[in-house]
């Protein structure tokens, strides 16, 4: 009898130990996991559905953001070379237009606009009410003060923007003028500066206050803490109104209109060359309170204070953020950054000064091998040096790889691939070219050597020379190579001249030095165009010509990523001009 009673206890154990062991299990795989890195300790906390997919209450209203900006070189917004410092100001000071995603510049301050006489005469109408965080009215004086602030300062990262600026005319309080020395359809692209008061930055000196550091921008500075910290806080409080039994959440922005002519405009477009563009009102719903920027030196981990929840974001290349990629307890945005990997090839080389057989090299070229194999699929791919979201490019197909276009082309250039050692010859001369690629760059040497294998199989032969990066550019620039691999950057306006043509040459940007007739003409009917659309009728004859003399093969633009921290929610739209773009429609998951 005792033994029985003994034996139903040690049962009862060991099911109730079951039991808990299973709900031990089960709460696990809902609950926390934790990982200890340096000093550092992660969630891995497995979200409900609806948090995984971003869902939740929708925006509200309040909450603070944490940021940061590194080695502060001055806070005039016209004069910093800092991209934390602008995308700080960016934030307090408001410009004539704004670039989105696809390229297209969107009116911010602006209200209307004509353009006449090819593209170099420009009239602009501000919007009515805006006022600076000071309570001055924008007027055009200001405008035309912060266009001569960068005419008159070469040192500024905007002054290229003004260089083609001649003249600027005051019309009337809302209206200016400004006359171009030539033509230019994407002038607007280029008004993206920011516009300070009259006057703004006479004894600045860095020491900014409320009074003398004053935009038009949807956050004010609150407080700045020498070395420290900069507090920006939203230019107005929030007011809400009830409608039946729902609460709408209203901005009170800084436009001095009568609160029923506070509806946001919605885009329109109006007369060509005459009215151009309405752009929405300047009234937005900007739903966080506050943003913190703490100011760290160069040497600080800025990841390291993102894991430790000291800032809210952190910016990251390819090369690191795959590793946060399947993480739940942050947020990754991947977006295309303005870096391209691409093959230049030397128009002075025997066979390589055929368009014909530069263009079958580049079809026999899997450009989607190479990405993923390189940058394991974190990349996008165009076939000519532009921004692959470009409202330029939304018609256009890329180009895939064609082993039998590349074969068929070969045969049309008499290529003949010899039986004896496999090699293809061009006017009895072996197709063996060398390759420099810079070695400090991982990720373009191994794009070199999946290259060189791709092309072993057409039968040309690729040594690969990894050197410094100024001895390849110094062997580009003097013509002593046969190919390269380099990076090269695309601007934040679509300026083909730049990569393509006798502008690129001056300057040093058109590294393949390719020049064609037909297609300067073609850049200047593209900088008469009167908008977008008429840009995109003349940009399909530009890509064709680029596609038939392939001066250039585009292997890849990288992307890079902006990680989040998790509760920070809504239209989170990364751009590589903007890593902060959209921040007026995040909100604080409270």
């Amino acid at each position: 009898m005792i033994k029985t009673v003994t034996r139903n206890i040690k049962l009862l154990i060991m099911v109730l130990i079951l039991v808990l062991l299973s709900q031990l299990i089960v709460g696990c795989s809902i609950s926390e996991f934790f990982e200890k890195e340096g000093e550092a300790v992660f969630s891995r906390e497995l979200y409900r559905d609806e948090l995984l997919t971003d869902a939740g209450p929708g925006p509200v209203f309040g909450g603070e953001v944490h940021l940061f900006c590194i080695d502060v070189d001055t806070f005039h917004p016209l004069f910093t070379q800092n991209t934390y410092i602008r995308m700080m100001s960016s934030l307090v000071f408001d410009s004539l237009f704004t670039i989105d995603k696809d390229q297209i510049p969107n009116q911010n301050l602006i209200e209307s606009f004509k353009n006449t006489n090819n593209n170099t005469v420009w009239e602009f109408t501000l919007k009515k009410g805006i006022k600076f965080h000071n309570g001055k009215s924008l007027t055009a004086d200001d405008v035309i003060y912060s266009i001569k602030l960068l005419l008159n300062n070469e040192d500024s990262c905007y002054s290229s923007n003004v260089k083609n600026i001649v003249n600027t005319e005051y019309i009337g309080q809302n209206k200016f003028r400004v006359v171009l020395n030539k033509s230019d359809s994407l002038f607007r692209s280029r008004l993206t500066f920011p516009i300070v008061p009259d006057g703004f930055g006479l004894g600045l000196d860095n020491n900014i206050n409320k009074n003398n550091y004053v935009g038009t921008g949807q956050y004010k500075l609150d407080d700045y803490i020498e070395n420290k910290e900069i507090t920006l806080i939203r230019t107005y409080p929030v007011k809400a109104e009830k409608t039946n039994n729902n609460v709408k959440y209203r901005d009170s922005i800084n436009i001095d209109n009568n609160e029923e002519d506070n509806d946001i405009k919605q885009d329109k477009e109006g007369k060509e060359g005459e009215e151009g563009k309405e752009a929405e009102s300047i009234l937005k719903n900007t739903y966080i309170d506050k943003v913190r920027f703490s100011i760290y030196t160069k040497e600080d981990n800025i990841i390291d204070e993102f894991l430790m929840k000291r800032t809210d974001i952190a910016f990251v290349k390819q090369s690191e953020y795959v590793k946060y990629s399947n993480r739940t307890d942050i947020v990754l945005k991947e977006y295309a950054d303005s870096d391209a990997n691409v093959l230049i090839m030397n128009h002075e080389r025997t066979a390589l000064e055929n368009p014909e057989i530069r263009s079958a090299i580049s079809y026999a070229i899997n450009r989607g091998e190479i990405l993923e194999q390189a940058l394991l699929g974190a990349g996008e791919i165009t076939d000519i040096l532009l921004y692959p979201e470009s409202y330029l490019l939304k018609e256009i197909q890329t180009r895939q790889t064609s082993e039998e276009l590349s074969e068929k082309i070969f045969e049309e250039q008499n290529c003949i691939k010899s039986v004896r050692d496999g090699m293809l010859y061009y006017r009895n001369k072996p197709m063996s070219f060398n390759l420099l690629v810079n070695y400090e760059a991982k990720e373009k040497v191994e794009t070199a050597e999946i290259l060189k294998a791709q092309l072993k199989q057409k039968g040309i032969q690729i040594d690969i020379i990894e050197i410094a990066f100024n001895e390849l550019i110094n062997a580009v620039n003097s013509g002593n190579y046969d190919m390269a691999i380099v990076g090269m950057r695309v601007p934040e306006a679509p300026n083909l001249r730049l990569v393509y043509g006798q502008e690129g040459l001056s300057n040093g940007s058109n590294l393949a030095k390719y020049v064609n007739p037909e297609l300067e003409k073609l850049f200047n009917e593209f900088d008469t165009a009167r908008n977008e659309e008429a840009q995109k009728l003349v940009f399909n004859d530009i890509y064709d010509i680029i596609m038939k003399d392939m001066p250039y093969t585009v292997l890849y633009f990288k992307n890079a990523g902006v990680l989040y921290n998790k509760k920070i929610r809504g239209e989170r739209q990364p751009i590589f001009w903007n890593e902060l773009n959209q921040l007026e429609k995040w909100y604080i998951l409270q």
